[in-house]
Formats: structure tokens, C-alpha cells, sequence
């Protein structure tokens, strides 16, 4: 039980409230206000105010689980923590929401969910913001009983303690407090009294006077005020400073406004967390200009350490703020000294402008459509938000092409710590630099470090995004006097002229062929379709054109986003301020002869998968080959113009064609390299680099349909799923195998034209119903009653074959399975002799399959016997009914041959949909089990980008209480109340025997699957909490069993990681005493090593995976075992290589799973596993004399 001095009484239960304070830490309040809290919701209150202090009082609003400053009206979250049955201590529930957030149940949820574990109940409904929801405490699931759209739910255990004190959200001054605020609710967001309380976009051009935009978040003075400007000064001044190691990454505006009409002045100021609104203040100086101008450059030069006049020559001072120059080219023709008079006339003017219909585009359909989609913002945005800059929400505006370059000069800066392998204090502050001159929007995360060549690829990515959606919104505004239709307008400010190719033309035809047969056999989880080709002739650019001779017709691919600056400025060159990682090859134009290699770099729209080839004619003169990268390529050997990177696999030379008299075209398939190297290749395919723009001119665009196929989307499904899904039985390779082939190919071929069979076939059965009962409804009710029977009857048939359908997959995947594991075990199956007893086990699961057809068949005979006959009976009965009418004067002949017509089409077209009823079944079944695993939502995403990382990993880790149960055991406790502190650098041991659970404790440090009870704490972090790909990158696994892929020594050794260079492969292979052998090798490093290693021996693949960690420097060293299945000689090797890795690194941790308790004698802590738990622990000396379980073990072995 809880200490009455902590606890209150919520509605019948002990316990406790809550609040959310800095960086996510949850704090009690005082009792005697937690009492006053309880007394205010057990009455019914919606709302309760309490007083804090003698300055800070507070409002708790129940429904919004969210306390307010009266003051300052900022907002922090509250919660209730409850003392539950059979378990010590307070625990909340939390649900999540759809940006992976964790959100606190109400009071009252929560309640209800203590109510029902006292009852012993497992499941409960709930009503939550007006929706009612079912939740399940044993799947951890809550479920919108409306939507059925479920969402994880977990229980956290509070460890709040109550401080000394409350912080306050703000200070006495009278301008501001100039600290990020602390809240932490996404919509719940501390702001001013006069700003809204959500995120907002914070530069949003709302006024212009002048040059620069008055601050949307200006309430009171917006389209009443300008920014003062005063012959070249602009009084607007964007600051941002990022410190990675105090986690802040904030931003300070501040104006120098002038009232449109009285010449009066104030001072606007707004600072906070870059992508939030943050905190304001506004300081009326009437009339006095030069007092306001004072306050404005003294503010500047607090914040800063700079003069505001000489920013030209700005200086970065640590701990003070950046400048960051905006661009402020204006959008609008707004003036800042227009009267109201001229200001009424002018809108009256824009108004009957708008009024205006718009006038028709001149250009053909097909520009117009190309125009509308590179000009589009919103890729541009997504775009970007995709690359954490979020345009919308980011306060800092447009940023000017100076303070791109800033950036690319950061990123050089950053490099030069990479190469050197030197992460000091200078290394971090290159990083703020970085983050300061580029801000993004991490919300309330740290910022990461750039601390790989792929990061600073990414970030190099988001400033090529940036500097051409510059371009474009330079190049791109609009008149509002302008007749034109905008997108003419558009199309013009290009100056790039576009002429679409008809599909008839023999150079549309050219085009089409060289896309289709250069799409590479390793590309082939799309497909690319022609939409339209363009021909493209840039402004002036045909005659500058370098023609060095040796002209190709190459691909170049970039993203959707980027093509109104390729079309307007021509494909660009990185600045010199731009580092050389990311470009294997030095900063140059890279092209290629396979489309699908560039067709990769296109990132098309979401909604139409649409992307955007580019065919240019290039000079490439003499080219020097090369087979690996360089970053020194671009310095040419005499006499070479371009470089071509030669890949494995290349179009053939004697597949070229010659277009337009001189230029090549390197036609496919592609085919083995003729040119080899004794190195190996460094790229699947070729690459073209030229250093100079001039060797290149645009051909044309090819808008290509990229089509993403099922099977891809169910691979990158599974992928995201956790470990656990792939334990259970329905989830075996051969299961998943069949999935993946046959399913896809039923839900595919039912898509295609069997689907317009299918529409064609239900709109003749309404034709023919239609136009009957327009003739006779007495006779085209008989056959209305037959097409109801006959729908009966196909159901019947097609649910039939789906539940068939279904097992038979069940059957087949087990039969694939078995298929799968006597292929990779051949060696084992022949040693053994088993060869008749495997064969018996597959063909009694292909006759349990024939059987279940078999069973099936009578029933659907049947239904298939009643369905082709009762056609027959209900043309009879219609031809006795019309003879009746006949006769009875109410029908002629002529009514009657147009009856049994039209019932003959509706007939027929029910018949068709029936022999297609089988298919449908076998699609059907197919895209259930797809659809299932499309809306499977894994307990651990692995596609998450989501969660905390840590930015200096020292290596502490803690099982606090955990308790484990495998999900497909779930009668069998493999860890119960477990407990193991491992300090920094130590190297422990887990002993025990089989089954007590030492390897499980591998598994969840590597969060393949997580605890049932109890928590894993990283340097005091909830593993759960931090992101997933950052928890396994600092882990490297030695396994007992080590995994090799069919790939080069060389390869394996960098699997998973990119631009390792040989240097460092090497290096590791001596750390793993691995390096001898290997230069044994006739093929050295580049020796395949066959399906799992099989051409290695056991000692050999395992110093290979120890070389595939080592090469990686992770901060904890995994060893499950490691030396269990090798001789004495292997294993002595191999340990010598295992004590090289855990010494190599003075600061890394070790946790060693022991067979042999020889080999963990040094070890500075030993600890003894049984049924679950530690029993003992201590040095190998220690336990010796205490001779216990260990000492035990020990003599065993012995």
C-alpha cells in the first residue's frame, strides 16, 4: 500500500495527481492541493481553482486533463495514478494517438479501468471525448466501437515525487522569459493571451509594406501596421539558435512596426521553439521613433552580440543567437504609404479582377498539366516535411539562397569531423551551427546529431529541395494585373519551351523502347508507364552547349519537386561551400544508361504516381573509367572530359542505336559487364559524370507512371512487423512464401480485365431488368426472382471456394515450408538418409489438399447443377406466361420477342459473373488474407520513425522487475521479476541453464519483443520510449549460429551500412582475426561466401559477423553463445577476437551469454540465471567461495 502521507481518495480509490513538467518529467502536487482536487471532481466540477503560491495560481480543467496559468495562460497535462489490484504502487493508463503520442486517460476511464480490475474484469467500455470505445486489458488494444479503429493503449507506473516547489511558467519580466516553454500537449499548447493555442504557421504573409511582412501572430496590429523600413534597413529580424546539448532549438523575432495612419511605433516580439507559436510581447512608444529604434537594436544586440546596422558583417557568438538572413522579395504590390482612398480603389480594382472569368490557357492540355504539377506548393511541402523542414509550421519563412550556402558550409564543416573519426565538443557545435543556419522542426525532441555520411546525404538532399523551391517562388508569382491565365503566366517565367511528342512519333517510340528495355532486373518491384514526352528546348542553352564529342542520350532522375528549377535554370553543379559526401564520384552532373537507376532518385506524387525522367544529350568526350568511388574524380586525368563508373551490368554495345546522325543510344536489356576488375564493382550500373553544366543539354521529359506493385507493399508490411509475428504458425517462411506469390497473383489478375468483365456483366443484368419491366413487369418479375435465385446460388458457390481457398493455403504453406527447410538443409537430409520419410511428409500434405478439393467438389457440383439449368426453366415458364398474355389480349408477339431478349441479356450476364465465380473466390480469399496484413497494426513498429534518441549513450543498462512471456507461450513465464544493473563499460555474464532465459535478455535489449511487466532502462530511459533504429544500431550481436548472406566476403562484412570504404572493411576483418585467411583467398575480399556461409567453416563465419559488428563501433557488445559449437582451435581463435572487440573500446559495455564458464572468468561481473531470475552474482572469485549454484555448475563442468 501507498503511504497515506502521498495518497488521496479519487471516487473510492487511493490515489495520487499528477503533473507534466520540463522534458516529460511527471511531479506530484502538494497533498493538500491533490485533496482539493479530489474533493472538486468527486463533487462534479468540470473545472477547480487552485492556488499555488502567493503569485501563481491555476486552473485544472477535468475534460482536458490540462492545468492553466491564469497568467500566462500556459497549459501543462495532468493525470490521475491509481492504485490497482495486487500491485504496489500508482499506475496510469495512457492510449495512442495517431502521430504515436501517448495521451492520459480521463479521470473517469480512468476509474472505470481500476473498477474492472478489482471485478476481475478483462474488457470494459468507456465513453472519451464523446465517442465510445471498447478497451481490452489484456490485448492492451482500445477500439472505436463506431469506426473500429483500434489504437495500442499501456500502463505506465508513476514514479512522480512531489518537489519543493512548482516551476513557474513565468517570470516577472516585463518583456518575456527567454526560455523555450516547457509544455509538452501537442494540441494543448503553452501560449500567450493573445495567440492561439495550436501550432501555427508563424509566417504566414498577411500584410506587406515595403519589403517585409508584418508577423501573422500580430493580432492587434495586423493590416493597421508596417515594417518600418529606412532607406536599405528592413527593422525585421528572424534570430535562431540550436544547442543539441540543453536540447533547444528556438527562434526570436523581432519588428519595428509603424501604424498606417498616426505616425506612432512599437516594438514586436515573439521567440519560442522553432515550429510553435511560442510567447509574444508588444511595447507601444507613441510617437517616439528613436526611443522604439533604440529598444529595437539594443534587443538585436542582447540577443545576438552583433550591431544591428553592421549585420552585413554579422559574427556567430557561442551561446548567443544566429541572424538569419530571409528573403524578401515581395509577393504582392501592396505599398506602404497608400491612403485609405487609394487603398478602397485598389481592392475595389482586385475585386472585379477576381470577378473576371479566367482567361483560356493557350497551351496544349498536356503542358498545362505538366506545368500545374512542378508548380505545385503542396508537394513542395510534403516534400520538405518529409525531410523533418516543415515549410507550414517553420517560423523562419523563406530563407535566402546566402543562408542555403550557410548551410552547405556547415555540412563541410560537420564532414570534416567525420572523416577524422573525431566527435569532440567542436564536432556538436558544428552541429548547432548547422541546425541554427537550417532550423527544423523536431518538436520537443533533441535534435540529432549528423554524425554519418547517409545523414549528411539526407540533409544535402533537403538544401538541393530548398535552393529550387527558391527558384521557384522567385520565378513564379504573379501579377494581379496580368490577363494571362496563371498557368500561362507559369509557363512563361520558366522560359523553357515545351513541345509534347505524339505517341506516333518514331522519337516517342525511340523513348518508350529505351525506358522499357533499360528497367534493371533488381528494379522490379515497379513498373514504369508512359503518361507523355515532352521536348524540351532551355532558353539559350543550345548555344552554349560544350559539344566534346562522344554524345549520349542519358537519364537523369530528381525529385517531382525540383523540375521548375531544372526547367528554368538547368541542371546545377553543388556550390564549392557543398561537402563531397553523397557524391561517389565528386560534385558533377551524374546520368545513366538504365532508367530505373534514375527513375529511383524521382520520389513522384503520392496521389498519382507520377514521376519525372529527364533525357539529356551529353558530351562526355574521353571518358576515364572507373570501377570504384573517388571523390577526387573530378580531377581529371589530360585529355578526359567525364567519368563513366562502371557497373556489373550494362546495356550491350551491340544493342545502340544512333538517333539524329551522332548521338548513341544505349538500348537493353542490360547484360553482364564485359570489363572487370579484381576488386569487384562498387555499382550495380553505369554512371555518367560530367564537371561541366555546358556538356549537357535537356532532350526531353518523360512523365512515367511508377506503379508500386502489391507484392511490394506486402514485403514492406511484413518488414514493419514485430519479431513475434513471424513465431506464430500461420506465419512460416512457406506461408508467408505463398503470400507473397500465388495470393498476389490471384488479387492482381482479379483487378485486371476480369474486373471489367464483371461491371460489364452487372450493367447488362440492369439493362436487360430495366428495359423489361418497362415492356412487362409481370414477366420481368419472373425472371427478377431467377437472377435473385441464381445471386443465391453464386454467393453460396463463392463462399464455398473461399473458405476452400483458405485452408488449402493453410495446407500449402506447410507444404512450402517443409519445401523451404529440406532446400537449405540438403546436407543434413542426405548425411541422415530421410530422403523417403521427407517425401512421405510432402505428399501426405499434397493429398490432404487433394482431399479437402475432393470434399468440396459435391456440394459445389450442386449448386453449379441447379445454377445451369434454372435458366432453362425460367425461359419456359416466361414463354407459357407471354402465351397466357397473348391470349388474354394484354401482350403482342412483337412485346414478347422483346422480353425474352432483354431477360436473355440479364440471364447471360449473371452466368457470365457465375463462371468467373471461381476466380473471384481464389481473388477474394487472396485479398483477405492481404487486407488483413495491410491493416495489421505490430505491437512494435519497425517502420517507426518515432521516439526519443539518446545523444550521448553511455551504456547503463537496467531489467527492472521484467517479467516475459513469450506471445506464442503463453502458459510459460520466462522471466519473472528479473533484475540486472550492467554499469558503463562493465563486462558481464548471464550463467544458468538451458531455458532460464539468458538469450531472452538479448531479444528484448534488442526490443524484439517487449516486456509484459517491468521496464528496460537505458542510461534511465524506458527502451520503449526511444526510437527503434536508434535502440539496435548502438547493440552489435554475436550470435551462436552467425547469418551470412549470399553476397562477397566484403559485402557481408558492410551489410546494412553505406559508403564503408575498404579501408575500414579491412580493418575490422584484423580486429576479428579474420584478415589472414582472407588473403588466402584467390578472390580475397570479393570471394562470394554462399546461401548462409556455406562454403566457410564455422570459425570463419563467426569472425566474419564479428568483423560485421566491430566495423559498426556499436556501444554494447551482444555474445549469445559464441563459441558454443566450435572445436577448441576455432574457438580459441574466435575468443581472442571477442576479447579484441571488448577491450578495443575502453567505454563499451559487454553482456556475454556463457556455455563454456571458462571463457567468462575476467568478466567484472558473473550472474547466475534460474527459472527467470538472478540467484547470484558476484566475481568469478566471489562465487567460486560462496560456492553456491555457480560453484556448482563449475565442478559439472569440470
Amino acid at each position: 500500500m501507498a503511504s497515506s502521507s502521498t495518497t488521496v481518495i479519487v471516487s473510492g480509490h487511493n490515489g495520487q495527481w499528477e503533473w507534466e513538467g520540463d522534458k516529460g518529467i511527471w511531479q506530484q502536487y502538494e497533498i493538500s492541493i491533490q485533496q482539493e482536487i479530489s474533493q472538486a471532481f468527486d463533487a462534479g466540477n468540470k473545472e477547480v481553482d487552485i492556488k499555488v503560491s502567493d503569485e501563481m495560481s491555476m486552473t485544472i480543467k477535468f475534460d482536458d486533463m490540462v492545468q492553466v496559468n491564469k497568467k500566462t495562460k500556459f497549459m501543462r497535462r495532468i493525470r490521475v495514478c491509481l492504485e490497482l489490484k495486487d500491485e504496489n504502487g500508482f499506475y496510469g493508463y495512457e492510449w495512442q494517438d495517431q502521430n504515436k503520442k501517448w495521451e492520459a486517460y480521463s479521470v473517469d476511464v480512468m476509474i472505470k479501468i481500476a473498477d474492472a480490475i478489482v471485478a476481475d474484469q478483462t474488457s470494459l467500455s468507456v465513453t472519451c471525448q464523446n465517442r465510445s470505445y471498447d478497451i481490452d486489458l489484456k490485448k492492451l488494444i482500445q477500439t472505436n466501437t463506431s469506426t473500429k479503429v483500434t489504437r495500442k493503449i499501456h500502463r505506465v507506473k508513476s514514479m512522480a515525487k512531489i518537489p519543493s516547489t512548482i516551476p513557474k511558467t513565468s517570470t516577472k519580466r516585463t518583456l518575456e522569459n527567454d526560455e523555450e516553454p516547457s509544455e509538452s500537449t501537442p494540441k494543448k499548447r503553452a501560449v500567450s493571451a493573445s495567440s492561439g493555442s495550436e501550432k501555427s504557421s508563424v509566417r504566414t504573409v498577411t500584410t506587406i509594406a515595403g519589403q517585409a511582412p508584418v508577423d501573422a501572430e500580430c493580432k492587434n496590429l495586423l493590416g493597421k501596421a508596417h515594417v518600418y523600413t529606412e532607406n536599405k534597413d528592413i527593422f525585421d529580424c528572424m534570430l535562431n539558435q540550436t544547442n543539441i546539448g540543453n536540447n533547444n532549438n528556438k527562434f526570436y523575432l523581432i519588428q519595428l512596426l509603424e501604424d498606417n495612419k498616426s505616425k506612432s511605433y512599437h516594438v514586436w516580439l515573439r521567440w519560442g521553439r522553432v515550429g510553435y507559436t511560442g510567447q509574444v510581447s508588444l511595447e507601444n512608444f507613441g510617437a517616439d521613433l528613436a526611443n522604439a529604434k533604440r529598444c529595437f537594436c539594443q534587443k538585436f544586440s542582447e540577443k545576438t552580440k552583433n550591431d544591428f546596422y553592421h549585420r552585413d558583417t554579422f559574427t556567430k557568438y557561442s551561446g548567443k543567437y544566429d541572424y538569419v538572413k530571409l528573403d524578401y522579395n515581395p509577393t504582392t504590390s501592396k505599398t506602404s504609404d497608400e491612403s485609405e482612398e487609394n487603398k478602397k480603389k485598389r481592392e475595389a480594382a482586385l475585386e472585379e479582377l477576381k470577378s473576371r472569368p479566367i482567361p483560356e490557357s493557350k497551351l496544349d492540355k498536356r503542358v498545362q498539366d505538366l506545368i500545374e504539377l512542378v508548380c505545385n506548393i503542396r508537394l513542395m511541402e510534403e516534400a520538405l516535411l518529409e525531410m523533418k523542414f516543415d515549410a507550414k509550421k517553420n517560423p523562419l519563412g523563406k530563407l535566402s539562397s546566402v543562408q542555403i550556402k550557410a548551410g552547405y558550409a556547415a555540412l563541410k564543416e560537420i564532414e570534416s569531423f567525420i572523416d577524422t573519426n573525431n566527435f569532440n565538443a567542436a564536432f556538436v557545435e558544428a552541429n548547432n551551427t548547422y541546425y541554427t543556419r537550417i532550423p527544423h522542426e523536431f518538436g520537443r525532441h533533441t535534435p540529432p546529431l549528423i554524425k554519418t555520411s547517409k545523414q549528411i546525404k539526407h540533409e544535402m538532399e533537403l538544401l538541393e529541395a530548398l535552393d529550387d523551391i527558391e527558384v521557384v517562388f522567385n520565378s513564379l508569382t504573379t501579377n494581379e494585373n496580368n490577363n494571362l491565365n496563371p498557368i500561362d503566366q507559369q509557363y512563361e517565367k520558366l522560359k523553357c519551351e515545351l513541345n509534347p511528342i505524339n505517341k506516333t512519333d518514331e522519337v516517342y517510340k525511340l523513348i518508350d523502347d529505351y525506358l522499357q528495355s533499360t528497367h534493371a532486373a533488381t528494379h522490379q518491384l515497379y513498373k514504369m508507364q508512359i503518361e507523355d514526352v515532352f521536348e524540351v528546348d532551355r532558353e539559350g542553352e543550345k548555344d552554349s552547349f560544350n559539344n566534346v564529342g562522344n554524345k549520349m542520350l542519358l537519364w537523369h532522375g530528381s525529385r517531382l519537386t525540383n523540375f521548375a528549377g531544372i526547367m528554368s535554370q538547368g541542371l546545377r553543379i553543388a556550390p564549392p561551400e557543398a561537402p563531397v559526401t553523397g557524391y561517389m564520384f565528386g560534385k558533377g552532373l551524374y546520368f545513366a544508361d538504365m532508367s530505373s537507376k534514375s527513375a529511383n532518385y524521382c520520389y513522384p506524387d503520392r496521389n498519382k504516381n507520377v514521376g519525372l525522367l529527364l533525357l539529356s544529350e551529353v558530351a562526355l568526350g574521353k571518358w576515364n573509367e572507373l570501377f570504384h568511388s573517388d571523390s577526387n574524380a573530378h580531377k581529371l586525368p589530360t585529355g578526359c572530359s567525364s567519368v563513366k563508373a562502371l557497373g556489373s551490368v550494362a546495356p550491350s554495345a551491340k544493342n545502340e542505336v544512333k538517333f539524329s546522325g551522332d548521338i548513341t543510344v544505349p538500348m537493353g536489356p542490360g547484360e553482364a559487364a564485359t570489363a572487370h576488375s579484381a576488386k569487384g564493382y562498387s555499382l550495380n550500373y553505369n554512371e555518367f559524370i560530367v564537371y561541366d553544366a555546358k556538356q549537357y543539354t535537356a532532350f526531353a521529359i518523360a512523365g512515367s507512371q511508377l506503379t508500386q506493385r502489391i507484392r511490394s507493399k506486402a514485403f514492406g508490411c511484413l518488414l514493419r512487423q514485430e519479431v513475434a509475428y513471424f513465431d506464430q504458425s500461420e506465419n512460416t517462411s512457406g506461408a508467408i512464401s505463398v503470400r507473397l506469390s500465388s495470393d498476389a497473383a490471384a488479387v492482381q489478375e482479379m483487378a485486371g480485365t476480369r474486373l471489367g468483365v464483371i461491371c460489364q456483366s452487372l450493367a447488362l443484368m440492369l439493362f436487360g431488368i430495366a428495359f423489361g419491366c418497362y415492356i412487362n413487369w409481370q414477366l420481368t418479375f419472373i425472371v427478377l426472382v431467377s437472377l435473385i435465385v441464381m445471386i443465391f446460388l453464386t454467393f453460396g458457390d463463392m463462399s464455398l471456394r473461399v473458405w476452400q481457398g483458405k485452408q488449402n493455403d493453410k495446407i500449402m504453406g506447410r507444404a512450402s515450408t517443409l519445401a523451404v527447410e529440406v532446400i537449405h538443409n540438403m546436407r543434413t537430409i542426405k548425411q541422415s538418409s530421410v530422403e523417403k520419410e521427407v517425401l512421405r511428409q510432402y505428399s501426405d500434405l499434397i493429398y490432404e489438399a487433394v482431399r479437402l478439393c475432393r470434399m468440396t467438389m459435391v456440394p459445389i457440383s450442386v449448386l453449379s447443377g441447379i445454377y445451369w439449368t434454372i435458366d432453362v426453366y425460367t425461359m419456359a415458364f416466361v414463354y407459357w406466361r407471354a402465351l397466357v398474355l397473348v391470349e388474354e389480349k394484354q401482350l403482342t408477339s412483337h412485346h414478347i420477342i422483346m422480353v425474352v431478349a432483354y431477360s436473355m441479356f440479364a440471364l447471360q450476364a449473371i452466368k457470365l459473373m457465375g463462371m468467373l465465380s471461381y476466380r473471384i473466390a481464389g481473388s477474394v480469399s487472396a485479398a483477405q488474407s492481404f487486407f488483413n496484413l495491410f491493416d495489421r497494426i505490430p505491437t512494435i513498429d519497425n517502420g517507426s520513425d518515432e521516439g526519443q534518441e539518446l545523444d550521448d549513450f553511455h551504456g547503463d543498462i537496467k531489467f527492472d522487475d521484467v517479467k516475459f512471456i513469450y506471445p506464442t507461450r503463453p502458459t510459460s513465464v520466462v522471466l519473472n521479476k528479473f533484475q540486472l544493473n550492467i554499469m558503463p563499460s562493465q563486462r558481464v555474464a548471464l550463467a544458468g541453464g538451458s531455458g532460464c532465459g539468458k538469450s531472452t535478455t538479448i531479444q528484448l535489449l534488442q526490443r524484439f519483443y517487449d516486456v509484459k511487466e517491468g521496464q528496460i532502462l537505458l542510461d534511465g530511459v524506458d527502451i520503449r520510449q526511444l526510437n527503434i533504429h536508434w535502440v539496435r544500431s548502438q547493440f552489435g550481436l554475436v550470435s551462436q549460429e552467425p547469418i551470412l548472406f549470399d553476397l562477397t566476403i566484403a559485402e557481408n562484412i558492410a551489410y546494412g551500412l553505406e559508403d564503408v570504404s575498404m579501408t575500414d572493411i579491412i580493418d575490422a576483418a584484423k580486429k576479428a582475426n579474420i584478415h589472414q585467411f582472407i588473403k588466402q583467398l584467390p578472390d580475397g575480399y570479393e570471394t562470394k561466401v554462399g546461401i548462409k556461409g556455406s562454403f566457410l567453416s564455422g570459425g570463419e563465419k563467426q569472425r566474419i559477423a564479428i568483423a560485421r559488428v566491430l566495423i559498426r563501433r556499436p556501444k554494447v557488445l551482444l555474445l549469445d553463445e559464441a563459441t558454443s559449437a566450435m572445436d577448441s582451435q576455432n574457438e580459441q581463435i574466435v575468443q581472442e577476437a571477442l576479447e579484441h572487440a571488448q577491450i578495443e573500446d575502453p567505454s563499451r559495455t559487454s553482456l556475454i551469454i556463457a556455455h563454456r564458464l571458462s571463457t567468462i572468468r575476467s568478466c567484472d561481473s558473473i550472474c547466475v540465471v534460474n527459472k527467470g531470475k538472478v540467484i547470484e552474482s558476484g566475481t568469478h572469485t566471489e562465487l567460486t567461495q560462496q560456492r553456491g549454484a555457480y560453484y556448482k555448475m563449475l565442478t559439472q563442468n569440470h
